[in-house]
């Protein structure tokens, strides 16, 4: 880490602790009112006698933790369950070429339909079939390789063995999938974490990142294309 680095990082802290602590401040009128003998939300949380950490060290950098914790990063991994019978035929039908999923999260329902164009233009361009979580405007000449759901059963697609490549926008539980079903992952970071999530993952060699604010469709091909053609990504 270069010292502009440790720099950067150091005020990230201050800004964060500043930023928690005016969080904090409903957190701690809950907390006296409801406790007498703890004056505030971070002495409650410093009293955990244990601790479970939703994450692991495939995806967190070596890091000293006290003895009362526990990892349990991937918890949210099952075993795979049968797909619906059209969902099945769909994938099966991409034969060798394989299917991309595709979601932004709950959180993101749809997007403007100028950048929706940009991805229907680009699934239009590349061999695989395409599952799309999305709600918005659907337009009139939806590529045939596309299948657009309001809903996805997220780990059962990862787990099938046609699953390429997985477009998400960074969130911790489809990571997990996604590492758990050895399917890289071509990120769009939104908000939050999303982008330090992300910039993990590409450090570990199992994804790319491209910005949902400037991408083409002539990006997005290339992106798919060096990920599902790369032997590195198999």
């Amino acid at each position: 880490m270069t010292f502009p680095q440790r720099v950067k990082n150091m005020l990230m802290y201050f800004v964060e602790s500043y930023l928690c602590k005016v969080m904090y401040r409903e957190f701690d009128r809950l907390v006296t009112r409801h406790m007498s003998d703890i004056q505030s939300y971070r002495e409650l949380i410093s009293r955990g006698a244990f601790w479970l950490l939703r994450y692991d060290f495939t995806f967190e950098y070596p890091k000293p933790v006290m003895p009362n914790t526990a990892f349990i990063g991937g918890i949210n991994c099952v075993k795979k369950a049968p797909l619906p019978a059209d969902l099945e035929e769909f994938v099966n039908g991409s034969e060798d070429h394989g299917f991309i999923v595709f979601t932004l999260g709950s959180m993101v329902d749809n997007m403007p339909e100028e950048k929706a164009k940009q991805f229907f233009d680009a699934f239009a361009q590349i061999p695989q079939r395409v599952l799309w979580r999305y709600n918005g405007a659907v337009p009139e000449n939806v590529p045939k390789n596309v299948k657009l759901m309001k809903w996805l059963p997220q780990n059962d697609l990862l787990a099938h063995p046609k699953a390429k490549v997985f477009v998400t926008h960074g969130g911790a539980h489809g990571i997990y999938e996604s590492i758990c079903n050895g399917v890289p992952m071509l990120m769009f970071p939104l908000f939050g974490d999303q982008s330090d999530n992300v910039q993990r993952m590409v450090h570990r060699g199992v994804a790319e990142t491209l910005s949902i604010y400037d991408v083409t469709s002539q990006k997005l091909v290339a992106a798919l294309k060096k990920m599902v053609q790369d032997k590195r990504w198999d």
